[in-house]
């Protein structure tokens, strides 16, 4: 159990790794970005606003540059980027049904080998 133990943990790691160093949303920096209801203007054409309140809190990023399909033009400017909620969820239950499962799997081979041994 001790090797479950230190696998579930290094899985939690690397799922926080993604969910606070990967951001899925990005758009023009707003006016005021501490605050939790201003909308932002996506930076690519057709995607969606969103507003700061719809990120996950710690991931929000409010000055980073810009990609290549975002801004081609000579003057600085920042966009903010951070992990959506909706997609931090979808991932922390994927872990969590990936690590049940997990164990589920320990713990019948545990049981199948007592019973060889038996």
């Amino acid at each position: 159990m001790k090797t479950w133990g230190v696998l579930a943990f290094i899985g939690l790691v690397l799922t926080a790794a993604v969910l606070f160093l990967r951001h899925d949303l990005r758009g023009w920096t707003p006016a005021d970005p501490g605050n939790p209801a201003a909308m932002v203007e996506p930076a690519l054409p057709g995607a969606a606003a969103f507003a700061i309140g719809d990120c996950v809190p710690g991931t929000v990023s409010p000055w980073d540059t810009p990609t290549a399909a975002e801004y081609s033009g000579s003057a600085t400017v920042t966009v903010l980027t951070c992990r959506s909620r909706s997609s931090a969820m979808t991932i922390g239950l994927a872990y969590l049904a990936v690590a049940v499962a997990a164990l589920v799997i320990l713990v019948a081979a545990c049981r199948r080998r007592e019973r060889a041994g038996a």
